[in-house]
């Protein structure tokens, strides 16, 4: 048998297994009606496609105009794209994409900026609806600390991308006093750059899940056919944040141990090993994953009723040996999916001569958009999946007021 039919036949039975897989899985109909939502509400994958086209944007930009400014590379021509290094190097991109249909599908820098910016404005009242929503859960002693907090890391957030646009090393020697022989301030600044850009990632996991709130919000009206105003309903995902802030500040944790503290250290000055600081980057990537896939009904379940984190926990466990096999179907499926777009995506990056030459410029520019298209099928998926798994809750156990 020639080369080439080998592999027009092995094409053409993953294509086969593909559909089979697809459309005889015991989740297809949460999938079917995952779709249908999307076209009713094309908001789904639009809000997200629109963060990670200016995220795109924005890397570019700071590739291009920071400190470390490089001009393109010039691109000679296309090479055989090498599939399988592509499939390891996306493996962890894939598994996090699944993880973020159950906490945060969009990556909101440097929109974080601009909302932030609002949020201090008290643009359309929405920062005060959300200081309620806090004073309401956790009590005027609790609330009022977490609104002023949330405050501080939205000026930070503003603040975040002219720094790395700038760049660390441009600031310090544009500060009067940051030679060597500025003593404590030289000293400082870093810190305080790093520390900035800490509180302002903080934001944007914020700004994230309340945006996540909102599309989960918007699929789950259109499965009980709820009317609302789009106001209406930004409002409701703000109160909502309110309720699922227990588990995000959880997740936040996790994220800045296992993610965050190495890259501040090294923002920081700390003379640590940059590849022992990647490895552990790397390590905490995977953890978190872990515990979001692990804990993959909690978000939803204190969206939707008035659970306490432990209740939500409790809950996470039941529907897990209940229905576990519909949750691991969906998460197989969405793994698969999101691994084709991984793979596909650093294939075509690396036939194209790597990152920095035009076509892979391109790439990167077009990526998020696909990303999002299937981000947003898969999270109204999941919205119509723990509808389904929810039917047998106790009837006491009311859904929130919409």
């Amino acid at each position: 048998m020639m080369p080439q039919t080998r592999t027009l036949l092995l094409l053409a039975g993953l294509v086969v297994g593909y559909f089979l897989l697809l459309f005889a899985n015991p989740a297809r109909a949460s999938l079917r009606d995952g779709l249908r939502c999307l076209r009713r509400h094309p908001q789904l994958w639009t809000l997200p496609a629109f963060c990670g086209f200016v995220h795109a944007c924005y890397q570019l930009a700071t590739r291009f105009v920071g400190i470390a400014a490089q001009p393109p590379a010039p691109w000679t021509g296309w090479s055989p794209p090498d599939w399988r290094a592509a499939a390891i190097h996306g493996a962890l991109p894939a598994v996090e994409g699944v993880a973020g249909i159950f906490n945060v599908l969009i990556g909101t820098e440097p929109v974080a900026a601009l909302a932030a910016l609002l949020f201090l404005a008290h643009w359309r009242g929405y920062s005060g609806e959300l200081g309620r929503a806090l004073r309401r859960r956790f009590g005027w002693a609790r609330g009022i600390p977490f609104q002023v907090l949330l405050m501080l890391c939205a000026l930070a957030a503003f603040l975040k991308p002219a720094l790395l646009l700038l760049g660390h090393q441009r600031l310090l020697g544009a500060v009067p006093g940051t030679t060597a022989e500025g003593g404590a301030l030289v000293l400082a600044l870093p810190w305080l750059l790093a520390s900035i850009e800490a509180l302002g990632f903080v934001f944007e996991c914020c700004l994230g899940v309340a945006l996540q709130m909102y599309l989960i919000s918007l699929a789950f009206a259109w499965v009980r056919g709820f009317g609302f105003e789009r106001d209406a309903l930004r409002r409701f995902a703000l109160r909502r944040f309110a309720g699922v802030l227990p588990w995000t500040l959880t997740v936040l944790a996790l994220g800045a141990v296992g993610i965050q503290l190495p890259l501040f250290l090294l923002a920081a000055g700390v003379p640590i090993s940059t590849d022992w600081a990647l490895g552990w980057v790397q390590a905490g990537r995977w953890l978190l994953a872990f515990v979001l896939l692990t804990f993959a009904t909690v978000q939803l379940s204190m969206v939707f009723h008035r659970r306490t984190l432990r209740a939500a926990v409790r809950n996470n466990w039941r529907l897990w040996r209940r229905h576990g096999s519909l949750l691991g179907w969906l998460m197989t499926l969405a793994l698969i999916h999101f691994a084709l777009l991984t793979t596909t995506h650093g294939a075509f990056v690396a036939a194209a001569g790597g990152e920095g030459s035009w076509p892979a410029n391109g790439l990167l520019l077009l990526f998020p958009l696909a990303w999002s298209a299937l981000g947003g099928w898969l999270l109204a998926s999941w919205v119509c999946l723990f509808r389904r798994l929810e039917r047998d809750r106790p009837e006491a156990e009311d859904l929130v007021e919409f």
